[in-house]
């Protein structure tokens, strides 16, 4: 529509950009009425800075999990990404080449995308009374205005977290799911939730944000976690969702990525 600012656009709830990218609660949304951005349909999961390859050294891999109705974007987001790539990762502008794509099932198996529609996954097995996971980016999340930090981590906001995400998440992508949520009762059980074991670490992080041409904190807690669920059997179902939409803020940039120990 040839507008600088897409906020006012007569496009703006139906155009794919601002649908993925700049997420906004639609008119008729009760929920975070008051807000001016939606929780965004998607979830990046990607190597750190450290850790990706510099021009020359090879290739890496990024996930990129689509959430309800984005789905039917996927073919937009593919594309994205190959231009993405050949401009330039980072404030370097190192170039890439999409070289393959393979879509994950059910099953874990990985494949090639049949056309180019999206494989729909089904909701993950609850976690085991007693699970052990790791942060592998770093997790952000704030309690009571202030940022969560190795010395302040505990059960019962780390679940709480998870729980809020997935309630936003199901509210503006999901089904049937927000009308299965009872906060007060999942409150109740995050209180009993409890630390088996707690390695955490703050690790510090940073990038460049080309839109205000700064350079921004993304730094966040790392390292290796155990929880008793055993007392929380509700909770089990909603934190399952952890490794499959992150947790905290900058979710959508690859942070509060968890994965369940084998």
């Amino acid at each position: 529509m040839r507008l600088r600012d897409c906020v006012g656009c007569p496009l703006e709830h139906t155009c794919i950009y601002t649908t993925i990218f700049e997420t906004r609660p639609p008119p008729e949304a009760g929920l975070m009425r008051k807000y001016q951005r939606a929780p965004h349909p998607f979830v990046i999961a990607a190597p750190l800075l450290a850790e990706a390859p510099s021009e020359g050294d090879g290739s890496f891999e990024i996930s990129f999990r689509l959430f309800g109705p984005a789905c039917a974007a996927a073919p937009f987001c593919l594309r994205a990404f190959g231009e993405a790539a050949q401009r330039g990762f980072s404030k370097a502008r190192v170039p890439f080449r999409l070289a393959a794509t393979e879509v994950r099932r059910d099953d874990g198996r990985m494949t090639p995308p049949e056309g180019d529609a999206p494989v729909l996954l089904g909701p993950p097995e609850p976690w085991p009374e007693h699970v052990q996971f790791s942060i592998l980016t770093p997790l952000r999340m704030k309690h009571r205005g202030r940022m969560v930090t190795p010395q302040t981590f505990s059960a019962g906001i780390f679940a709480m977290a998870v729980v809020r995400r997935f309630g936003l998440l199901s509210a503006f992508y999901g089904s049937d799911e927000r009308g299965a949520l009872d906060f007060p009762a999942l409150k109740r059980e995050a209180e009993v939730v409890r630390l088996s074991d707690a390695r955490l670490q703050w690790h510090s992080l940073y990038r460049h944000s080309s839109r205000q041409g700064a350079r921004q904190s993304i730094s966040g807690l790392m390292g290796r976690v155990g929880l008793d669920l055993s007392a929380a059997p509700a909770l089990r179902r909603i934190l399952a969702w952890a490794p499959v939409s992150h947790v905290g803020k900058g979710t959508s940039m690859g942070l509060g990525r968890i994965e369940v120990a084998r």
